[in-house]
């Protein structure tokens, strides 16, 4: 779209794109996409949470930490925590991934004002069985 928009400005004519297909897009790539019918037989058939991506699957970039249940704990209720992971030095806008000790993804981190505190920026809803 951009390309196309500066192709017509330098031309002074403008200019517009007919058709765009997006072949990536972070983690994701066209060669993992399924169709509708696809999609709709699963449905149908309830296996269309094995067709479902896990939540973290996009912030995979993100450096991750593991905590306690103890700061799990505190993490849900929206309290900082320590990590023994410096802040001073990590910009602001960093998000860490957080897990508990037995993998499940609990919520991105950010660094606190406060000297070698992470809050939490997004808790995640516990996966249900």
């Amino acid at each position: 779209r951009s390309l196309a928009h500066d192709l017509g400005v330098d031309l002074g004519c403008g200019a517009h794109l007919k058709e765009l297909t997006q072949l990536r897009t972070g983690p994701f790539d066209i060669s993992n996409a399924i169709s509708m019918s696809e999609i709709e037989e699963a449905c149908k058939g309830d296996t269309w949470k094995s067709m479902l991506f896990p939540p973290d699957f996009p912030l995979l970039n993100f450096k991750a930490a593991i905590v306690q249940q103890h700061k799990e704990k505190a993490i849900k209720h929206g309290q900082g925590i320590y990590l023994g992971l410096p802040n001073s030095s990590t910009p602001a806008s960093e998000l860490y991934r957080l897990y508990s000790a037995d993998g499940e993804f609990l919520a991105l981190l950010h660094p606190s004002k406060i000297r070698g505190m992470w809050q939490a920026q997004k808790v995640f809803k516990p996966r249900s069985n």
